[in-house]
Protein backbone atom coordinates (compact mmCIF):
# COMPACT_ATOMS: atom_id res chain seq x y z
CA UNK A 1 0.00 0.00 0.00
CA UNK A 2 1.12 3.59 -0.74
CA UNK A 3 0.10 6.68 -1.02
CA UNK A 4 -1.65 7.93 -4.16
CA UNK A 5 -0.12 10.65 -6.71
CA UNK A 6 -1.12 13.61 -6.83
CA UNK A 7 -4.60 14.25 -8.62
CA UNK A 8 -5.67 17.83 -8.97
CA UNK A 9 -4.08 19.47 -11.75
CA UNK A 10 -5.52 16.29 -13.85
CA UNK A 11 -9.15 16.93 -11.92
CA UNK A 12 -8.74 20.66 -13.17
CA UNK A 13 -8.89 19.23 -16.95
CA UNK A 14 -11.70 17.22 -16.48
CA UNK A 15 -15.16 19.40 -18.32
CA UNK A 16 -18.34 19.29 -16.53
CA UNK A 17 -20.91 18.86 -19.28
CA UNK A 18 -25.26 19.65 -19.39
CA UNK A 19 -26.10 17.10 -21.38
CA UNK A 20 -29.64 15.36 -22.70
CA UNK A 21 -28.90 11.49 -23.83
CA UNK A 22 -30.44 11.12 -27.41
CA UNK A 23 -34.15 10.64 -27.24
CA UNK A 24 -34.89 11.63 -23.72
CA UNK A 25 -35.73 15.40 -22.85
CA UNK A 26 -34.25 15.12 -19.38
CA UNK A 27 -31.30 17.36 -18.66
CA UNK A 28 -28.06 15.66 -17.26
CA UNK A 29 -25.21 17.12 -15.38
CA UNK A 30 -21.65 15.25 -15.88
CA UNK A 31 -18.76 13.76 -18.02
CA UNK A 32 -18.46 12.71 -21.69
CA UNK A 33 -16.83 9.40 -21.13
CA UNK A 34 -14.63 9.88 -24.63
CA UNK A 35 -13.44 13.69 -22.74
CA UNK A 36 -12.83 11.91 -19.40
CA UNK A 37 -10.62 8.61 -21.13
CA UNK A 38 -7.81 11.51 -22.53
CA UNK A 39 -7.73 11.98 -18.70
CA UNK A 40 -8.22 8.95 -16.92
CA UNK A 41 -8.35 6.31 -18.89
CA UNK A 42 -8.60 3.96 -16.02
CA UNK A 43 -12.02 5.41 -15.22
CA UNK A 44 -13.94 4.32 -19.01
CA UNK A 45 -14.91 1.06 -19.46
CA UNK A 46 -16.26 0.11 -22.81
CA UNK A 47 -19.60 -1.87 -22.57
CA UNK A 48 -22.33 -3.72 -24.76
CA UNK A 49 -25.94 -2.32 -24.51
CA UNK A 50 -29.28 -4.59 -24.46
CA UNK A 51 -29.48 -3.11 -28.02
CA UNK A 52 -25.89 -4.24 -28.91
CA UNK A 53 -24.62 -0.88 -29.41
CA UNK A 54 -20.70 -0.26 -28.30
CA UNK A 55 -20.92 2.75 -26.04
CA UNK A 56 -18.43 4.00 -23.14
CA UNK A 57 -19.55 4.56 -19.67
CA UNK A 58 -18.18 6.08 -16.67
CA UNK A 59 -17.01 4.27 -13.34
CA UNK A 60 -18.29 7.11 -11.37
CA UNK A 61 -16.87 4.97 -8.23
CA UNK A 62 -13.39 4.61 -8.85
CA UNK A 63 -13.77 9.07 -9.45
CA UNK A 64 -14.49 9.36 -5.93
CA UNK A 65 -11.26 8.75 -4.31
CA UNK A 66 -9.44 10.54 -6.94
CA UNK A 67 -11.64 13.48 -5.83
CA UNK A 68 -11.18 13.02 -2.49
CA UNK A 69 -7.07 13.25 -3.02
CA UNK A 70 -7.84 16.22 -4.99
CA UNK A 71 -9.51 18.16 -2.43
CA UNK A 72 -6.99 17.11 0.39
CA UNK A 73 -4.16 18.74 -2.19
CA UNK A 74 -6.78 21.84 -2.06
CA UNK A 75 -6.84 21.83 1.90
CA UNK A 76 -3.08 21.94 2.09
CA UNK A 77 -2.88 24.90 -0.11
CA UNK A 78 -5.22 26.69 1.86
CA UNK A 79 -3.51 25.83 5.29
CA UNK A 80 -0.47 26.98 3.89
CA UNK A 81 -1.58 30.34 2.40
CA UNK A 82 -3.32 30.82 5.84
CA UNK A 83 -0.21 30.42 7.79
Amino acid sequence: IVDATSKLEDVKKLKVRNFNFIGDELKQIGLIAQETELVFPGLVEDIVTPQGNDVKSLKYSVLVPILIKAIQELEARVKELES
